[in-house]
């Protein structure tokens, strides 16, 4: 029988309470935050067994990413943005899509903003018609510029909407207006 020291069982025990400091409840991921090392923890939303497992939640700040796995980052926010909890979603077709239901829980009443890229190489790509949709779902424009690093060329232009949200799932779910595959980021308040 083999005598197992505490020598030798330390540097286990070390590195099994590092791994599980670095989860939360419902089997999320904390994103690290690099300046301080700090794991960030949204008091305003959380991610439900329905979101897929590569979305994080980040602070929505100036310089982070806007998707994951691309070098493309937030350059500009309005002010009433800045601190609010980012949706990080994959550079796939999530950020192509409208938020499915009950994917985030809203943690207490607040204000769910919806960065919208409306102009691409040049075109508009979300016209009048689809804003004014938009605006009939209960969705202000929100004053302050929006904006991304891009790709060469491209010029991708955003808008900014914001629309309250009760305590709860979150469910925006659009009547008048189909999603027409438009870039969509998604900041919590």
């Amino acid at each position: 029988m083999k005598v197992v020291t505490r020598d030798r069982i330390w540097p286990h025990l070390i590195s099994v309470g590092a791994a599980i400091g670095l989860f939360v409840p419902n089997g999320q991921v904390c994103a690290q935050d690099k300046k301080d090392g700090k794991p960030f923890r949204s008091a305003v939303v959380e991610l439900t067994d329905k979101a897929p497992s590569d979305w994080l939640l980040r602070e929505a700040k100036v310089g982070n990413r806007m998707v994951s796995a691309r070098d493309y980052t937030i350059s500009n926010l309005p002010d009433e943005v800045k601190g609010g909890t980012f949706l990080l979603r994959t550079a796939g077709d999530d950020h192509k899509e409208w938020l499915p239901d009950r994917t985030v829980r809203a943690l207490k009443d607040g204000t769910v903003y919806a960065l919208v890229r409306w102009k691409y190489l040049g075109k508009e790509v979300m016209d009048e018609v689809a804003v004014e949709k938009l605006e009939r779902e209960g969705w202000t424009e929100v004053k302050g510029t929006t904006s991304t690093t891009f790709p060469g060329g491209e010029d991708w232009q955003w808008r900014t909407y914001k629309k309250e949200i009760k305590k709860g799932d979150v469910v925006l779910q659009l009547k008048a207006l189909k999603w027409g595959g438009w870039a969509v980021l998604f900041v919590f308040q």
